[in-house]
């Protein structure tokens, strides 16, 4: 799945600021800004707004020496503890750390001539510099100095911008109130929604400034800062987001509920999880990129947003696939296609026309041109759908009934795929581990126990896990006094242990 800019709940927007002559600390500032979406960048933005190579340069990742930018990152955290002490007084403090990668990317911008056409500043486009934040600083004579960004004492720093910020009390992004502070608050930017962790800075000499030769500061961030209707400094009642999670790297809302459930594609790594609000919402990250993105499943897929539990993933040659308990009982799905670069929805048990009957969430299985889902129906038996590509239709049976077996499913199942079989493996009512398993020479379905097979108490807690190993199948389970417990069946004995 290629990456794509997909808009975050909130527009997200930059400060831009044109600095006068700095002979000496008197002298005359202009400020300005433009909101990434109308960046004034000419086209060459797009092959020089990152850097050009997949890993940073050694050092730095600049120009920028290892002494200033151990300031830079100094001068923003004492930044922050100086807002939080002010607007948030015990709110942890979310420092930022240096990443080479991004002074890679601003070292781009800051080498392109476009980055300081006509002597003025412009920004790269937000898109283009992959959805960074950006703050930049240009200045004559040199040698370049790019301190002079974060110093309070000049009053045209990036830090100079706080008295500012402070007459307006924290207040939320609008449309105009970033033009005047929006440097300092992108400085500063701990939103509870994303906070900014990283910074990166590029610098050149000799680029025109003014009618005269200075240089140029750009320096980046992520997530980027100063989203419309977000404050900085989180109030009062609101905590930041974590560093380093997901939702905060791909600018978007936590609003996790429940567990999540995880795909790998060629060099992309997947995470669905059921939103706040009801949706399926996405969270990948790009290797090529190295940046984690965000989509809303339910909502590009014109679908409901009525996901009861947490979903199941599927790959399939070039699709991804969710599946989810609906709050109705059936088994919808959600997938997108490559080669349409779209999300489609549809209800498998509609499909298969079957109850609406599922009372947990779904386990996911790939045969050879075949689809499955498995699911403990409200009866306690285990239920299965499947989709079969030759026929293009979705089947159900119920294995518990075709293999005589109690309905006795007390959790969700898990499944494994073996040569010639497949098989599917639950918590009982009575806390045993127990088994179905279809055998394809015999195209039947058989059942048992693992637990009363391998000499264990029935003991488990909660929903089991399975692993395929040469010759073996193994499950995993909690037990009821915390232990991970084990069983395994091994071919050549063809006996189930425990350990």
């Amino acid at each position: 799945m290629k990456p794509n800019p997909f808009a975050a709940a909130t527009a997200a927007v930059c400060g831009l600021v044109l600095m006068a002559p700095v002979p000496a600390a008197s002298a005359g500032a202009r400020a300005a800004a433009d909101a990434p979406e109308a960046a004034t960048a000419p086209a060459s933005v797009t092959r020089s707004a990152l850097c050009p190579t997949p890993q940073a340069p050694p050092g730095t990742g600049s120009r920028v020496s290892a002494a200033d930018a151990e300031g830079l990152v100094r001068a923003h955290n004492e930044a922050r503890r100086e807002a939080v002490a002010k607007y948030h007084p015990g709110l942890p403090v979310v420092s930022v750390s240096w990443d080479p990668k991004l002074a890679c990317d601003a070292q781009a911008w800051a080498d392109d001539p476009a980055s300081s056409a006509g002597g003025t500043l412009h920004h790269s486009g937000f898109e283009d510099r992959g959805r960074e934040g950006e703050n930049l600083l240009n200045s004559y004579p040199g040698p370049a100095r790019p301190l002079v960004a974060v110093d309070p004492a000049v009053h045209y720093s990036w830090t100079a911008e706080k008295a500012a910020f402070d007459a307006d009390g924290n207040a939320p992004v609008d449309g105009t109130n970033y033009r005047v502070w929006g440097h300092y608050s992108q400085m500063v930017w701990m939103s509870s929604a994303s906070p900014t962790t990283t910074i990166g800075c590029g610098v050149k000499e000799g680029v025109p400034v003014s009618g005269n030769t200075g240089w140029i500061l750009v320096c980046r961030y992520a997530p980027a800062g100063n989203r419309t209707g977000e404050r900085a400094i989180p109030p009062g009642g609101e905590v930041a987001a974590p560093a380093g999670s997901w939702n905060a790297r791909a600018q978007v809302a936590t609003d996790a509920v429940g567990d999540p459930a995880t795909m790998v594609t060629p060099n992309q790594q997947h995470v669905f999880y059921r939103s706040e609000d009801g949706a399926i919402k996405h969270l990948f990250w790009d290797a090529s990129a190295n940046r984690v993105f965000a989509d809303d499943w339910s909502r590009k897929a014109g679908a409901a947003a009525d996901v009861a539990g947490n979903p199941a993933t599927m790959v399939w040659p070039n699709q991804q696939h969710v599946f989810y308990r609906s709050t109705a009982g059936t088994v919808r799905h959600l997938f997108w296609d490559a080669n349409l670069n779209r999300v489609f929805a549809e209800d498998w048990s509609q499909m298969a026309g079957v109850a609406a009957d599922v009372a947990g969430d779904p386990a996911t299985m790939v045969t050879p041109n075949q689809q499955h889902v498995f699911y403990r129906s409200t009866a306690g038996t285990v239920r299965h759908l499947f989709w079969d590509a030759s026929q293009n239709r979705v089947f159900a049976d119920d294995w518990s009934q075709k293999a005589a077996a109690a309905a006795d499913v007390a959790g969700n199942p898990a499944t494994m795929v073996w040569p010639g079989q497949q098989h599917v493996f639950y918590r009982s009512t009575s806390g045993a581990i127990k088994h179905l398993f279809w055998d394809a020479g015999q195209n039947r379905v058989y059942a048992e126990d693992w637990s009363r097979m391998g000499r264990v108490a029935s003991d488990a807690t909660d929903d089991p896990a399975t692993l395929v190993w040469p010759n073996q199948q193994h499950v995993f389970y909690r037990s009821d006094d915390g232990a991970i417990k084990h069983l395994f069946w091994d071919a050549p004995a063809n006996r189930v242990f425990s350990q």
